[in-house]
Formats: C-alpha cells, structure tokens, sequence
C-alpha cells in the first residue's frame, strides 16, 4: 500500500542488475517513490545488497525489497538469479529492469580497493590487457546483458499496451561508447557493444511497446558533481522511463557542465555499483 500523497499509484516491479550505494540504489529509491511495489537489487556482495536495502526502503517504506547475490560471469549462478526473480515476485509482473554498472577484478576497480586507487585498477590499456581479461569483461558487461534481455522481453511485450504500465529496459552507459580510449580499452569495447544490444533492442522492440535505452553518464559520478550526482542520475533515468509511448528516446545524455570534466575518471562510479 501507499504511505500519503508523496508516493503516486503502484506500479509493477522494478529489478536492478548491479545495485550499489551510487547510481543503483538511488534509481531504486526514485521509483519506489514513483510507486513500484516491489524491487529486487541484484549484486555480488551480500552486505552491500543489505545496506542498499535499507536504504530503499527508508526512503519508501510501503515498497518490498528483495536481495539476490549473482556472479553474473556464472551462466548457471544468472540462471538461478532469474528464477529466483520469478519465485520473489510470486506473479507481480516486472514492468522495468535496471541494468547497471559491473567491473571485474581482472581489468577495472578491483572491489577491494579504495576509490583513491581506482586511476591505476582502472585503466586496461589496448594490446596490453590479456584476452582473458577483455573475455571476463564482455561476460560480465555484454553476455549478461544479452541473457537478461531475453529473459526480461517476454516479461516487458506481455505488458505493452496495457495503460497503467511503461515497461523498460534502462542500461547504464557512458561517453566510452561512442569515444574509445586505448587506456580503457576493455571498458570502451564492453560499452560499445552494450550500446550496440541496447539499440539494436530499441528498433525492435520500440514499435511493439517496450522502451529500450541508454542512461549515458558522461563524467564521473559524485555527490559533488552538478549533473552526475546518483540523485539527479536517478531523476533522469525516472524522467526517461516515464516518457510516453509515441516519444520513446534511445538515450538520454547527462554532462557536467563546461570547465567541471573529471578527465581521470571517465564517468566510473565511485561507489563501484555492482560489486
């Protein structure tokens, strides 16, 4: 149930693949306030998972929220991950999926590590980064995403069409995408791809109703920064969800303005959602 007038009409359930105490958990708390009923966070680490639920359900207190721990280089630990979805849910239909930010320890932020060490983890410079290194990457960034969208489509169709519900798929992404730099080698090719799943979803899917899209966060992410804080983060990932179905954008882009660009961490997380 609602709690008062600041929550609007519930929706269906939102699942976020990369929670973390950045951009996940703030995109979690803008849509339970927006009304969604239940909320399912997915990461690798178990006491993140806990905190980051609190947190949501602080912030909304009549929403459910469930954890799940994924290895999302697994393919049989996602398989089970999206089952147990299905069992959480107990038939609320999911009507958007968050798809967020995952590093691995072989080439970006290693999950030990202190943001402060974050330049050097990184950065995986072209022909240096081993083959198995970028393999790791484009399982946990590409091959994952791929897996979830078509679990997740069917699930989306089935609700296209019916008023009360806007169903999405929203992949976090970043300006690596569309300008590579041979010093973040594995992570440019893994956005890269991931832009071309997403589009590639968009054309197909936009006729039928459901709103495929890029969330690109063109900066670092920080409390401080005035465009690519978590908060004004998760309002434009709200704002591009709640458009309508005739003006279904393929992205919306989030910059710092002139003069604020952090060069040395292109638009990582800080927080290194999805750990």
């Amino acid at each position: 149930m609602t709690n008062g007038s600041h929550y609007s009409a519930q929706r269906g359930a939102l699942v976020i693949f990369g929670s973390g105490p950045g951009i996940g958990v703030h995109v979690a708390s803008r849509f339970a306030r927006g009304g969604f009923e239940k909320i399912v966070l997915l990461s690798r680490n178990q006491r993140r998972l806990s905190d980051d639920a609190f947190i949501v359900y602080s912030n909304a207190p009549q929403v459910q929220v469930s954890t799940i721990t994924v290895d999302l280089t697994v393919p049989a630990d996602l398989d089970r991950a999206l089952q147990e979805i299905e069992y959480i849910l107990a038939g609320t239909p999911i009507e958007c999926v968050h798809y967020g930010r995952w590093f691995t320890e072989v080439t970006c932020v290693r999950f030990s590590d202190i943001f402060a060490n974050a330049a050097k983890t990184s950065e995986t410079w072209l022909l240096r980064e081993s083959a198995e290194g970028l393999r790791k990457n484009l399982e946990l960034s590409v091959i994952s995403l791929y897996t979830v969208a078509q679990w997740a489509t069917p699930q989306l169709l089935h609700l296209a069409g019916r008023q009360e519900y806007k169903p999405a798929l929203l992949v976090t992404s970043g300006w690596l995408a569309h300008a590579p730099e041979p010093n973040y080698f594995a992570l440019g090719v893994c956005k890269s791809a991931q832009q071309n799943v997403v589009v590639s979803l968009h054309n197909q899917l936009r006729p039928q109703g459901v709103h495929c899209a890029l969330v690109m966060v063109n900066n670092h992410v920080s409390e401080d920064a005035n465009e690519t804080n978590p908060s004004n983060i998760a309002e434009e990932s709200w704002r591009l969800y709640s458009q309508r179905p005739d003006s279904m954008a393929l992205e919306t882009n989030i910059d710092e303005p002139a003069g604020d660009f952090v060069q040395d961490f292109p638009w990582i997380d800080g927080w290194v959602d999805g750990e």
